[in-house]
């Protein structure tokens, strides 16, 4: 019995002993889902890890498109890149390992190697970060039966090698990190957050991860996903230290918000946020998508860009949408601009039609820090009817507010509730977080895929371009071997993208070279370049591999494509062509080899050539001096024999012809454009001086050209390949006018037709009803609406048309009966003969209602009645009225001659029929007046001449009968100013004597009548008297102021 317990007892010894042991060298994930609100590592029982040493990276090309597959870990992974290098990525997965993680790095964006710092006993939620001196940091969960914090280890050389990793902070579950890449006051201070016992751990480290600081703990938080990010703070980059804690029930969890401005050492809470719900179904107290675990963990990420969101908080997580326990999620995002105070409304990440029939979960994000541009990926079964199955979908926003059009990402579909891939408990886990980094160019995305029914570790660029390589002919290459590389799409990809070449093995003598004839940079997509590898000397035989490499400006993303060739030694067989086979004579060509099999040396032999023979691959300048018909050889030659071959009568010479004939062509734009065309032989057509760009050829040529403008061509004719000079035809396409004519105001049926103005340019022809002339006259085109043609033709012939309308409306029914001629020296009258009565008149000459002939002035006057407006129109009526000229006799001036003597007055007077003389009654156009029947004084004689149109104007003179013997008028005694004279009928006189005088008044008309008199007027000095005619018509009338011995007499007039 004792013996039995005592190997009873070291067995179990020994037992123990292992399981310490092991327990030392590897913390072995959990078998059993014990605690709801944790999420560890939970391995399926029985399940064996993979030798992930064993697994090599390797790219999966699908549909030209790249993911990268690094190896075979378990789940759960973070990706950072150097902001130093953009070549230069880091990422982890988790690993059943003792080191709970499995970490790769690339130094050229394209080979992955495997490296992870030595520690044991890691646990695993292995998360990344770069700062902005290129120092790589790794977090990951440590404790050797329980979770009991999280080591950072820092790397200096992206991952190649690693310092001793320090602890940051204590907590049990779910840590982050997060690193300041700005040059502000906190730069490259690192800071470590984990759900703790109680709260959430914060810790920070200003010493490249050497040693760490705590800061107090923050609460509410116990829920995993608590996360940090770095923004700025106004001006100060990264003065804005922002924590979001994860707290509340798994299924309405609470976002407490935080931020520090003093590096992490004290936080103030900003606020708290229930946006969360259900994502997927409940089972077991879990969240889960197709029995895969998951939670909304809150993401955040500060745009430390100086673009117009510099500062904005964006917040990414999944829930149901709608909400409720079954249904499907959707990713969400909002975003703060008030340092986490307050968020913008909810907007939905993905653009799957009928999103409520997909699951989106999942999601990853990175803010690029100079841009600002926000990286989104997640899970996504949209591909997938029966959403069992998902692929990895991303896209980008510059504000929160747009989206790129969804990408698909991985290229193959994945299996979610995969039961061979490793993961424990149900709801499984699977994972439960990604991984994004970006660039200024590019991101690079990080997923754990289940294609494969196991735990891969996948990468692949964001955005990105598919690349293709094809052989040109066939994979054997004599002496150049042509490849067509392409970009035949993209995924929201609009940079350059540069192309390299390489073959393995190098040959042991001779070399390749690349050419790319057309540059190897593509600047739009897509597209392809032409790629030719050309062999230097002696290349030996067999089968070489060629590399083509893509980039992006930065460098990434970056994608290789190989082919396999054949190299081939023969002897070389020769071929060749000149530049031209016909010349004129004088000119000079080239030769081009086009020999096969890699020629080494080259006899050319020119017949008639200048010089006659050339060693040159591609001479040039053979000059043919003379015209005629001659021959040309090439023989070629390498280690393997040579060629020769000859072409009889290659070369054409011929004597220059005379440029043809061309003609010239215009035509108004719009109208078919006719061809050009030149008379002579071959002709050549070109559209530049140098003639080097043939367009056309033939004796008409059809330009393409359609839109105004002059374009010169230039016409040759050849004879035999021998080209004339050139003539050049001009084409001249004139731009149309464009006419435009404004809406016409309506007018009345009765209105006087009126000019035509609205069109524009000015110039231009009217037609339509009612239209003459240009001018439109209502009563013609008629009651109703009309439509107005305008045609303006300019100086080249080039016309346009346009039209508007013009309505005439109806004016009441109005008329005038017509009017009798009248003379223009009649007095004004009222016009009459207007219906119906109370009308309004208009018209030259017209004033309230009457007619003055003299203001209206001889000819015809079209006078216009109008009465009030109805719908309106006025009701007019117009008619002409015609004023006669009225005879103007001239008599003359006044005059004065002595009583003994007699004088003749002239009164005859253009268009007068009748003469009338008062006083006398004379009748004829002259008369003789003397002093008989006068005597001493004078009398005023008045001329009344009536024209044809029985229109009758007079004049008066006076003559005045001296005593040529005695003393003359007053002797100058008395002086007479009358005024105003002209006047309205009252007259002030101012007689001013120098002796004393008694004096008479006397005033007669024209027709010899005394219209007043007034008797003993004493002028004693000065005297004012005033004349009242104003009882007297307009006219003209005479004055005599008298006495026994004198008078003198003055003409006045009245005029009102």
């Amino acid at each position: 019995m004792k013996q039995t317990l005592l190997r009873f007892t070291m067995k179990l010894t020994l037992m123990l002993m292992a399981l310490v042991l092991g327990g030392m060298l590897r913390a072995q994930p959990a078998t059993k889902d014990e605690n709801v609100l944790h999420d560890p590592m939970i391995m399926r029982p029985g399940y064996v890890a993979p030798n992930e040493d064993a697994v090599a990276s390797s790219v999966v090309t699908i549909g030209n498109y790249d993911n990268f597959k690094l190896g075979v870990d378990f789940a759960e992974c973070s990706i950072t890149n150097n902001p130093l290098n953009p070549l230069q990525y880091f990422a982890v997965w988790n690993s059943t390992g003792s080191a709970g993680g499995k970490g790769y790095y690339t130094l050229d964006g394209y080979n992955w190697n495997a490296s992870s710092p030595s520690w044991t006993q890691m646990r695993g939620d292995v998360v990344v970060a770069y700062d902005s001196s290129g120092n790589l940091a790794y977090q990951n969960m440590y404790g050797a039966s329980s979770i009991l914090g999280v080591k950072v280890a820092i790397s200096s050389n992206n991952g190649q090698t690693w310092a001793a990793p320090v602890n940051s902070n204590s907590g049990v579950d779910k840590n982050w990190l997060a690193a300041d890449q700005t040059s502000g006051p906190f730069s490259n201070r690192l800071m470590g957050v984990m759900t703790a016992n109680s709260g959430g751990s914060v810790s920070r480290s200003s010493d490249n991860g050497v040693s760490w600081q705590s800061s107090p703990n923050l609460n509410p938080q116990n829920l995993p996903g608590m996360s940090i990010c770095i923004g700025p703070d106004g001006d100060i980059q990264g003065g804005s230290q922002y924590i979001v804690t994860n707290s509340g029930s798994s299924f309405a969890s609470v976002y407490t918000f935080f931020e520090s401005n003093d590096g992490g050492a004290t936080f103030q809470q900003r606020s708290a946020q229930s946006f969360s719900n259900t994502v997927g179904s409940q089972v077991n107290g879990r969240n889960a998508v197709l029995n895969m675990r998951t939670r909304p963990y809150p993401n955040i990420a500060a745009d430390n860009s100086y673009g117009p969101h510099r500062g904005r908080l964006y917040l990414v997580y999944a829930s149901n949408n709608p909400t409720g326990n079954g249904n499907k999620p959707d990713i969400f995002l909002r975003y703060s601009d008030d340092h986490a105070v307050t968020w913008s409304p909810a907007k939905v990440v993905n653009d799957d039609p009928n999103s409520q029939n997909n699951h989106n979960w999942f999601p990853a994000i990175w803010t690029e820090k100079n841009t600002g541009r926000l990286y989104i990926s997640w899970m996504d079964t949209r591909d997938t009817p029966t959403s069992d199955s998902a692929m990895i979908y991303a896209t980008y926003t510059d504000d929160g507010i747009t989206f790129q059009p969804n990408q698909q990402i991985s290229s193959k579909k994945m299996k979610i509730n995969c039961s061979s891939c490793g993961g424990g408990g149900t709801p499984m886990y699977l994972g439960d977080y990604n991984g994004i980094a970006a660039n200024p160019v590019t991101a690079m995305l990080a997923w754990t895929d289940f294609r494969d029914n196991n735990f891969g570790s996948y990468t692949a660029y964001f955005p990105d371009y598919a690349m293709r390589t094809m052989l040109a002919v066939n994979d054997t290459l004599i002496d150049t071997l042509s490849v067509n590389v392409a970009v035949p799409s993209v995924k929201l990809y609009n940079n350059t993208v540069e192309f390299s070449a390489e073959v393995a093995p190098s040959p042991a003598t001779g070399s390749f070279e690349f050419y790319f004839p057309n540059g190897n940079t593509l600047s739009t997509l897509p597209d392809s370049v032409s790629l030719q590898v050309v062999r230097q000397g002696d290349v030996p035989s067999g089968v070489y591999n060629l590399t083509v490499t893509g980039r992006g400006p930065n460098g990434t993303p970056v994608h290789k494509r190989s082919l396999i060739f054949k190299v081939v030694n023969t002897a070389p067989v020769a071929a060749f062509a000149a530049t031209e086979t016909g010349i004129c004579t004088g000119s000079s060509i080239g030769f081009n080899d086009q020999s096969a099999g890699a020629p080494t040396q080259w006899e050319w032999a020119f017949t008639g050539g200048s010089p006659a023979s050339s060693t040159a691959q591609n001479p040039s300048g053979i000059t043919y001096p003379a015209s005629g018909s001659y021959n040309v050889t090439l023989k070629v030659t390498n280690a393997f024999g040579s060629n020769t071959s000859s072409k009889p009568a290659y070369i054409t010479v011929s004597d220059q012809p005379a440029a043809p004939v061309a003609t010239n062509a215009e035509i108004c734009f719009g109208l078919p454009v006719p061809q050009l065309t030149a008379t002579g032989i071959d002709i050549r057509w070109y559209n530049d001086a140098a003639l080097t760009t043939q367009v056309g050829s033939g004796n008409s040529f059809s330009t393409g050209q359609s839109l105004p403008g002059i374009y010169q061509y230039y016409a040759t004719q050849s004879t035999i390949g021998c080209e004339s000079a050139a003539s050049i035809a001009t084409l001249t396409i004139h731009p149309k006018p464009e006419a435009m004519v404004a809406d016409f105001d309506p007018t009345c049926s009765a209105y006087p037709a009126f000019d035509l103005v609205n069109g524009t340019p000015a110039g231009g022809v009217y037609s339509g009803p009612g239209v003459s002339e240009n001018r439109f006259d209502p009563s013609v085109a008629g009651v109703g609406e009309h439509k107005i043609i305008y045609i303006y033709t300019d100086e080249n012939g080039c016309g346009d048309t346009a039209s508007a309308s013009i309505i005439v409306n109806e004016s009441p029914a109005t008329s005038l009966a017509p009017f009798e001629a009248v003379c223009a020296n009649q007095a004004a009258f009222n016009l009459t003969g207007g219906l119906p009565e109370g009308g309004t008149w208009s018209g030259t000459g017209v004033s309230s209602g009457q007619f003055d002939p003299a203001a209206a002035g001889p000819g015809e006057h079209l006078i216009t009645y109008s009465i009030a407006p109805v719908n309106g129109c006025e009701g007019m009526a117009s008619q002409p009225l015609t004023v006669n000229t009225v005879p103007q006799p001239v008599l003359g001036s006044d005059t004065t001659l002595c009583a003994n003597l007699a004088v003749t007055i002239d009164g005859n007077t253009p268009n007068g029929v009748s003469y009338l003389w008062t006083p006398g009654g004379a009748t004829s156009p002259t008369l003789v007046v003397d002093s008989t029947g006068i005597g001493i004084g004078a009398a005023a004689f008045v001329l009344a001449v009536t024209s044809n149109m029985n229109c009758t104007g007079t004049d008066a003179v006076i003559v005045t009968f001296k005593d040529c013997t005695g003393i003359e008028e007053f002797a100058g005694a008395l002086r007479l100013n009358i005024y105003p004279n002209p006047g309205n009928g009252k007259f002030a006189l101012e007689l001013n004597a120098t002796t004393p005088l008694r004096l008479n008044l006397r005033v007669i008309n024209t027709l010899g009548k005394e219209v007043y008199a007034r008797q003993s007027i004493t002028v004693n000095g000065s005297l004012k008297y005033t004349l009242d005619l104003s009882n007297q018509p307009d006219g003209m009338y005479v004055l005599y102021v008298y006495d026994t011995k004198s008078s003198i007499s003055r003409k006045i007039i009245i005029y009102r």
